[in-house]
């Protein structure tokens, strides 16, 4: 998978992606090429990678504008390489691109060698450079320069002296022949940078990686995120928070509580009153795992992640208008793709929020045991939020702790009321999900004829 496919099936990725500022075209196709990585060796190696670029940001100021500079006046020279890969003749504006991109990439690799550790022993292009640029000005423009050829010297020359003695015939025959030379300079300085081909593609590959891991180090230092530690067996992850939910309660002036968690395999199952972030867990678990896999820095504290196969999603409402589908029918078409999905050698992240919650409970019920009986044999993190009480089998039981019985509470409101919200997980062996819904609504002022006909039903009174 790419990450342009992932950032449409990942809640709160694009999120991310879209405050990533690249500042050159083969930056912006890179980025959206980026693969999903699967074993640990490939993602520390980006990670590592990466890492310098993310100091560079938060203590090298100079060096970081200097570089923002540089790389927003690199154009996109593709279509240049693939013609003189074909060993084309260029033209006068191809060789004005390499001449202008060698130019900036060696002022680029010069002042950036001794703070990137793979810039450090790159060589510079000055071959290239001397190739097109003999009076040494390094000035980006380009021009077919008389010390190219001795006889194209004389015969500018010519021309001039034709054209100041009026004779026009004659400088047109002249310049006849000066274009002849021109295009045999063009065509001879094409194939002496054939010869340099590699040395400008390899060079194109490593400025297309600065401007990625830059732009993505520029994202890690504004969003707070932390570099993971890639581990086998096991997730473990300190102050988990999700950047979109965090930034629209900052705009509110209210705090984001972050969360940790921990998951081995096999399913953990989470339970809690609604309005408890149980769904915000799941997509900032989703996003955190892409995030680590696509060799990025996550948000946490700290972070000890696993790499699996897939992430596989049942988030929200399934309901389908176009296919036709129920919410019920489109989310059990999901959970029976996941199911599909998984194997016995097979290592994936599935992540289910509420299955069955839009059946009758007694089928609802019993299809989650039965789903929660399949995920719990597999080599895979399952993580699992329900309402139902009664969920039989072995498999780890967290709950959200909810609403503080112990905070002063004034007037609760649907805007403050996650304030007065625990949504750290804990330990709850029982199978009993806690009932907070009636509590809830009293405390919001909700009709109290609807709450007390409602408590009555409860009690069976």
């Amino acid at each position: 998978m790419l990450l342009r496919k992932a950032i449409e099936e990942i809640p709160g990725l694009r999120y991310v992606t879209d405050q990533i500022d690249l500042l050159t075209a083969a930056g912006r196709r890179a980025f959206y090429a980026l693969p999903f990585l699967q074993d640990a060796e490939s993602i520390s190696q980006q990670l590592n990678l990466l890492e310098p670029y993310v100091n560079l940001v938060k203590k090298n100021e100079p060096l970081f504008q200097f570089l923002t500079l540089k790389l927003a006046q690199v154009k996109d020279i593709k279509g240049t390489l693939a013609n003189l890969e074909a060993n084309n003749v260029l033209d006068d504006i191809e060789l004005f691109e390499i001449k202008s991109f060698a130019i900036l990439a060696d002022e680029i690799f010069s002042r950036s060698s001794q703070s990137i550790d793979e810039i450090r022993d790159y060589p510079l292009l000055t071959s290239i450079i001397e190739i097109l640029d003999p009076e040494g000005n390094k000035v980006p423009s380009f021009y077919i320069f008389d010390l190219y050829s001795e006889d194209l010297a004389a015969k500018r020359k010519e021309i001039r002296l034709l054209r100041q003695t009026g004779n026009e015939m004659g400088a047109l025959e002249a310049e006849i022949i000066a274009n002849n030379i021109e295009d045999e300079i063009r065509t001879n300085l094409s194939q002496r940078l054939r010869e340099e081909y590699s040395k400008i593609r390899d060079a194109v590959a490593l400025i297309t990686a600065i401007d990625l891991r830059l732009s993505i180090a520029t994202l890690c230092h504004k969003l707070d995120l932390v570099k993971p530690q890639p581990q086998h067996e096991e997730i473990e992850i300190k102050g988990l928070f999700n950047p979109l939910v965090k930034d629209a309660l900052a705009i509110k002036g209210k705090t984001y509580q972050p969360i940790d968690v921990n998951l081995k395999h096999g399913v953990c199952l989470i339970t809690g009153a609604n309005m408890a972030g149980k769904t915000v867990l799941l997509k900032s678990l989703a996003l955190t795992q892409a995030l680590f896999q696509f060799g990025f820095f996550v948000p946490a504290t700290l972070a000890k992640l696993t790499p699996v196969q897939k992430i596989l999603l049942s988030i929200g409402d399934e309901q389908s208008e176009l296919s036709g589908l129920s919410s019920f029918a489109a989310e059990m078409v999901t959970i029976d793709r996941i199911l599909k999905s998984l194997g016995k050698n097979k290592q994936h992240l599935v992540l289910i929020d509420e299955p069955a919650r839009t059946t009758n409970p007694a089928e609802g019920k019993a299809l989650v045991n039965a789903l929660l009986d399949i995920l719990q044999d597999q080599h895979s993190f399952s993580m699992v939020t329900s309402h139902y009480s009664g969920l039989s089998g072995k498999f780890r039981r967290l709950r959200v702790k909810g609403f503080r019985e112990n905070k002063q509470v004034g007037t609760l409101t649907a805007e403050n009321i996650a304030d007065y919200l625990d949504y750290s997980l804990i330990e709850d062996p029982s199978e009993i999900v806690p009932e907070e819904a009636i509590k809830i609504a009293t405390l919001l002022g909700i009709d109290e004829d609807l709450l007390s006909r409602a408590k009555e039903y409860r009690t069976g009174k």
